[in-house]
């Protein structure tokens, strides 16, 4: 329903804010429903208003490239993600490094420091976050109890990661191929092969197959655990 009357008010003048701000809010909508394609183009059209409507560091253009960092990391687009969100920041401190909207840019580009596995940079933003939350809201907000567990739970888990790194601990997803098998995948690549045929006798996609191609070759001797 509210789509649909979002939708029915751009059938009025498309040169002003009011319509940007239509579009920036079917943008959202469209994104959390995972129309990415259609949600990335309302939102453009919206920061194109915004940019030729209002002057170049006006701190309303924050809301839609909020929005759009939010697209570019469904979409994996990590660098265009980085820079959406530090433009927004950058806008929202222009009015005031202390104000509410500010602390949501923030948490925003946590998530993505997180996901990127920058968790030193994560954890300082959210300090932040929280510190401007504690002087909007009050230190004895019932919000904040949580946070704080949520922040000691963050910085146990930076802690282990700091030392399992020392340990020379690997982290992120697990190889589809053991090592052997992408061997043997890059010999019958080599051989002739079709990466199709390859990824079904190995039981994964023809893409693992053809990725395994630019890891690097086995050494010739490997250690046994003993």
């Amino acid at each position: 329903m509210e789509v649909a009357i979002a939708e029915k008010r751009l059938t009025t003048d498309r040169e002003n804010l009011f319509y940007a701000t239509v579009l920036n809010h079917l943008g959202f909508i469209h994104l959390k429903q995972g129309r990415l394609p259609l949600a990335e183009s309302q939102l453009n059209q919206a920061l194109a208003i915004a940019d030729k409507l209002l002057p170049p560091d006006h701190p309303s253009k924050a809301f839609v490239l909020n929005n759009l960092g939010a697209l570019y990391e469904a979409q994996h687009r990590k660098k265009e993600a980085e820079e959406s969100y530090l433009r927004a920041l950058s806008l929202r401190e222009r009015l005031g490094s202390d104000h509410p909207n500010v602390a949501i840019t923030l948490m925003d580009l946590a998530g993505l420091y997180k996901w990127l596995g920058r968790y030193d940079d994560a954890e300082q933003l959210l300090k932040r976050a929280q510190r401007i939350r504690q002087l909007t809201f009050g230190e004895n907000h019932p919000y904040f109890a949580a946070e704080d567990e949520r922040e000691r739970i963050v910085k146990r888990a930076n802690d282990g990661r700091r030392v399992a790194r020392t340990k020379g601990v690997k982290f992120g997803r697990k190889p589809k191929l053991t090592a052997y098998q992408q061997q043997e995948a890059r010999k019958r690549l080599q051989a002739g092969d079709s990466a199709r045929s390859i990824a079904k006798f190995l039981g994964v996609n023809h893409a693992t197959v053809l990725r395994s191609r630019c890891l690097p070759p086995l050494p010739q001797h490997v250690e046994q655990i003993r």
